[in-house]
């Protein structure tokens, strides 16, 4: 397969490519949990003012409020999201690197 071959001999193209595509879909994910979190903080009781009211200092510290708890779920969802885009690309990589050194 021409192709395969192709491939097997410009792993270092393809991986820096794949890189690149790694860091589009973590990106993607991460511009969905925003539209999550800025409306969050949009409607949190803080008194920042300006572009701040969009971020988590917008959030009060004191008492006990869900609004604190959604950027720490984000936070284990991103990371979540990361490792699950690594993994996969890993298990590629694994391939990728068997046909080159074949």
């Amino acid at each position: 397969d021409p192709k395969s071959t192709a491939m097997a001999r410009d792993l270092d193209g393809i991986i820096m490519v794949r890189f690149c595509n790694l860091g589009l879909k973590y990106c993607m994910c991460g511009s969905f949990v925003a539209c999550i979190l800025i409306p969050v903080y949009a409607s949190g009781d803080g008194n920042a003012e300006g572009f701040n009211r969009y971020n988590i200092s917008n959030l009060a510290m004191t008492g006990y409020t869900l609004n604190r708890w959604v950027p720490v779920f984000a936070a284990y969802a991103l990371v979540a999201c990361f490792l699950h885009f690594v993994h996969g690309e890993w298990k590629d990589y694994v391939v990728l690197r068997e046909a080159h050194f074949k």
